[in-house]
């Protein structure tokens, strides 16, 4: 679906023109010519794509508005005489979920073939406009859209520090979300601006605000709900990892995939959700209290029942039950396919309280006890006291340039530095340098105190090594995360970490690093 008010923006935008004469052009070789046209694609997306959105676009040059509508993939597609520029871009309706008002972005120039609608491009172009932005898109002053790759970095800064995962994608000073093209996914990949759209839909929800309030507050004064996936480090006191002795002697465990479950989206009823999802299903125990190593292992989870009467069960390694509840009676619960969670709280102890997400393709995590003292999965390749045997070509000297704060403010001023990871064949890692804010790092992080795991990347080919887990929900994420492509001979993408500092913690990064040494090979079991 294509519109326009006036017959040479219709033209333009959907292709008309008769026999080729366009925009008063002639036939015959009078008249004006039309001025060339430029293609602007893109995704209109919340995480999951938003379909049936009506996309409107101004520009200054313009007399008249472009709109058009998203498909079922999120995605948008319009011509725009390229003399028109720059635009303002909006999409409302479809099936933007409940909250959201508009979304907005904008095309500097002529040559931006790929312009995203997200929740990164409109708080970064509310700021750039200075707030208000639905009155500002009724009346655009075209000058200020030019802030908003500034107001995107300052955007990438505020999340960091609110404790979202940036992607690899997003490096500092890009454009990224405004300019990458995605294909939107109602279960996006790890370490993809996809999945940090979810995620910040997630952090909202979890503040018990919607989006349009979080956007409010946003430009009030520049404050965001932080990420569902934060949680303190507790490993340790002072500037170490989280107390693994690394080289554990214990046994390796099986690797485990994802589970056969039924089909379920995103805009599916609690019921059809609950629905696709029953069924008892092994799962992989991979971090325990103290006390409890017996739980260790491969358990069982069991979801069953309907929206009005549902239940979960986990079962421990040795077959010991952990927790075994019903809706009936809990003090807060959730059922929600958006995001692929089902929630049972009766209070803080481990039998009382269970977390679980379990996305379409059968991925699911989750945590048991309101501190998160037990934490499960599967679709995990790796995970148990024994190192993997990666840790053999990882071993080594690991540095990559990093660009942080020399003043600890997020806003700099910046300087260029050399982050280090050592890494031996026993899985210690030895990280040295300095975080985004500028505070030293010196800690070992290790792997071998049951709170380790190396997963499929679901983003590509490769895997993503976590050690010492810390988040509660979501995405199970690593104190430290190593991002390879194969495990024979691996090739690392990114190295991050969520590190406890004297400032508190920060997050730690090593983008494409490079692999100055390696280390003798020690003896380690093979598996």
């Amino acid at each position: 679906m294509c519109s326009a008010i006036g017959l040479s923006a219709v033209l333009v935008a959907c292709g008309g023109g008769g026999d080729g004469a366009a925009g008063g052009a002639s036939a015959g070789g009078g008249g004006t010519t039309a001025p060339a046209a430029s293609t602007v694609s893109g995704a209109v997306a919340v995480g999951a794509p938003v379909s049936g959105a009506t996309v409107t676009i101004k520009c200054e040059n313009a007399a008249t508005a472009i709109t058009t509508t998203t498909t079922a993939a999120g995605a948008y597609t319009v011509e725009i005489p390229s003399d028109s520029f720059p635009c303002a871009l909006q999409a409302t309706g479809g099936n933007l979920p409940a909250g959201f008002s508009a979304l907005h972005s904008f095309a500097s120039s002529s040559n931006a073939s790929t312009i995203n609608i997200t929740q990164l491009t409109d708080l970064a172009l509310t700021a750039a406009v200075g707030g208000g932005i639905a009155a500002w898109f009724d009346n655009p002053v075209w000058a200020s859209g030019n802030n908003l790759p500034a107001e995107l970095e300052s955007l990438r800064t505020l999340l960091v520090t609110q404790g979202y995962t940036i992607p690899s994608t997003w490096t500092s000073g890009s454009t990224a979300p405004l300019t990458l093209a995605f294909t939107p996914s109602t279960t996006p990949p790890a370490d993809s601006i996809d999945r940090l759209l979810e995620d910040i839909q997630a952090g909202i929800e979890n503040a018990g605000i919607d989006y349009d309030t979080a956007r409010g507050n946003f430009e009030e004064d520049e404050s965001f709900p932080m990420a569902m996936t934060e949680e303190p480090d507790t490993g340790g006191g002072g500037n170490t990892g989280g107390g693994n002795t690394g080289g554990g002697t214990g046994v390796a465990q099986e690797s485990l995939g994802a589970a056969a479950i039924g089909e379920y989206n995103s805009n599916s009823t609690r019921d059809q959700f609950l629905a696709a999802v029953t069924g008892t299903w092994p799962v992989a125990i991979h971090k325990v209290p103290a006390g409890r190593e017996s739980l260790y292992g491969q358990g069982m989870l069991t979801l069953s029942g309907t929206e009005q009467n549902w239940s979960m069960e986990l079962k421990g390694a040795d077959g010991t039950t952990i927790f075994n509840r019903t809706n009936q009676g809990a003090l807060t619960t959730q059922l929600n396919p958006f995001i692929g969670q089902l929630f049972l709280n009766h209070g803080a102890d481990i039998d009382e309280f269970l977390n679980v997400f379990i996305d379409p393709n059968g991925f699911i995590e989750g945590s048991a006890g309101g501190n998160s003292e037990i934490q499960f999965r599967n679709e995990v390749r790796a995970w148990g006291e024994v190192a993997p045997q990666i840790f053999e070509s990882l071993a080594g000297t690991w540095t990559s340039p990093a660009t942080v704060s020399s003043s600890g403010s997020p806003f700099g001023p910046f300087t260029t530095v050399t982050n280090t990871a050592a890494i031996t064949s026993t899985g210690d890692v030895t990280l040295t340098g300095k975080t985004q804010l500028g505070s030293d790092v010196n800690t070992t992080l290790s792997w071998g105190a049951l709170d380790d795991f190396l997963i499929p990347d679901p983003e590509d080919p490769g895997f993503i090594m976590h050690l010492d887990i810390r988040t509660t929900v979501g995405v199970s994420m690593g104190t430290f995360q190593i991002r390879f492509d194969d495990i024979t001979t691996p090739t690392v993408r990114r190295m991050t970490g969520f590190i406890t500092t004297s400032n508190g913690q920060q997050t730690f990064e090593m983008n494409a690093p490079s692999q100055q040494n390696t280390a003798p090979v020690e003896a380690v079991e093979l598996r």
